[in-house]
């Protein structure tokens, strides 16, 4: 589960590592004005995810036509940069440019590169190729673009096994600041497409709910020792009451009495109802409440 302290904490940290332009392209809809430099590669990511954003594909083939002149090689930083890659893989593919240079970029890094980021490539290329629902990808990834481009496609599975592997995980959701962010996104894209609770809300409800529940339970247990105990005194007194009345019930009421108190058997009977008593209990507070049903 996310937690606002710490997304925002870690938000904090990522804008200070001089990447704050692009992440507020990202997550928020915000658009700055867009230049077409392109000698700094993080600049160039952020220009491209605004033409996107802006659906400006004339400046967009402008930027991209200068920047793939550069000669792509093992040295260069810019291709081992997801975020940079991200920028130029949704600019290739909402404009249908040319993609065969940005895929060798990908493919350079393939082979060293962790499981994770293998299958964050693995994404990219999915993406370049018009698969936005691939079994074995980051669907996040795709979801992001999705919203950014405007070019959403849901897939309702897809979605809610991506909405549930998140709020699940703990965050950082893995060792990759890309990652992170776009997970971060399609968080809140989903929430916004199932009209769920804002994450906020949610952090509100998901700490209501396990306490609503442990004070249910303890009402439940409370409540059904106290009739429990009210029963069983009662039970007591009105053998009590037959048992001084031997010219009404003679035999009868002191084989009762020996059976359901002296005995213990009664006793065991009655608190042996407790449990189902409990759970009766708890079941209708959550009712009365409106709790919903768990399945």
């Amino acid at each position: 589960m996310v937690y606002l302290e710490e997304q925002s904490a870690y938000l904090q940290q990522l804008q200070q590592s001089g990447l704050a332009p692009l992440l507020s392209e990202i997550l928020h809809t915000p658009t700055a004005v867009h230049s077409l430099e392109t000698h700094d590669a993080n600049t160039v990511a952020v220009n491209l995810i605004i033409c996107v954003k802006t659906n400006n594909k004339t400046d967009a083939e402008l930027i991209l036509n200068q920047f793939s002149k550069r000669k792509i090689t093992r040295e260069s930083h810019w291709i081992y940069d997801n975020f940079i890659i991200f920028a130029i893989v949704c600019t290739v593919h909402k404009f249908d440019l040319q993609a065969l240079w940005i895929k060798e970029a990908i493919n350079l890094t393939y082979s060293n590169a962790n499981d994770t980021d293998k299958r964050i490539k693995d994404t990219f290329r999915n993406l370049l190729n018009g698969n936005y629902s691939s079994k074995g990808d980051y669907h996040q990834i795709s979801l992001v673009y999705q919203f950014i481009a405007k070019e959403e496609r849901p897939n309702e599975t897809r979605l809610n096994e991506m909405y549930v592997e998140l709020w699940e995980s703990p965050f950082p959701f893995a060792d990759d600041n890309f990652l992170n962010v776009v997970s971060l996104k399609a968080i809140e894209i989903a929430f916004g497409k199932k009209a769920m609770l804002s994450p906020h809300q949610f952090e509100l409800m998901n700490s209501f709910v396990p306490v609503f529940k442990q004070r249910a339970e303890r009402i439940s247990m409370v409540a059904s020792w106290v009739l429990i105990t009210v029963i069983t005194v009662w039970s007591f007194y009105l053998l009590w009451l037959l048992y001084n009345k031997p010219e009404a019930y003679p035999l009868f009421s002191k084989v009762l009495f020996f059976i359901l108190s002296i005995s213990g058997f009664g006793v065991s009977i009655l608190w042996g109802l407790k449990k189902g008593l409990s759970a009766f209990i708890f079941t209708t507070i959550k009712k009365t409440f409106g709790y919903p049903k768990e399945n």
